[in-house]
């Protein structure tokens, strides 16, 4: 029998030893969250009768205000006021943005004649964009730390 105790308490300790799998552990989590209210804002666009691109183009710009004020905050702990920063956050995003529409409109193409074709392109799309934006949030953000140590 699995003691859940020592289980919890060795995990525990792990987050807290690296950093990066606390903070990836964080990010999975957020972005979880955050893209099941995008996904259902997607869908209720598509609902409505607008087409695929302005639905993804919609939900992902409600997803993008959600990921930059929550990972800077939560995942990243980065407090510091800075203008500069979200500006890198934004052209980061718009870079996510391309690979999400991309890769949606390509598979939405390939496999059309699919029951599951809207949600499968959504889930892929998203995917790999959020991978894409956690590789770059990290990037930026150890950039700006090491950037402010050598200010002091």
């Amino acid at each position: 029998m699995v003691n859940h105790k020592n289980f919890v308490l060795k995990y525990t300790i792990l987050l807290k030893q690296n950093e990066l799998i606390r903070k990836l552990l964080v990010y999975l989590i957020l972005g979880v969250v955050i893209n099941i209210f995008v996904g259902f804002f997607y869908f209720l666009l598509l609902y409505c009768n607008f087409n695929t691109f302005i639905s993804l183009s919609i939900s992902y710009i409600f997803g993008v205000i959600c990921s930059i004020y929550y990972n800077k905050n939560l995942t990243f702990k980065f407090k510091e006021k800075n203008l500069d920063i979200w500006f890198r956050f934004i052209l980061l995003h718009t870079l996510c943005y391309f690979i999400c529409q991309t890769s949606n409109q390509v598979i939405l193409i390939l496999i059309d004649q699919y029951k599951y074709a809207l949600l499968i392109g959504f889930i892929i799309s998203i995917g790999l964009a959020a991978s894409t934006n956690f590789i770059g949030m990290y990037l930026i953000i150890k950039h700006e730390r090491k950037k402010r140590i050598k200010q002091y």
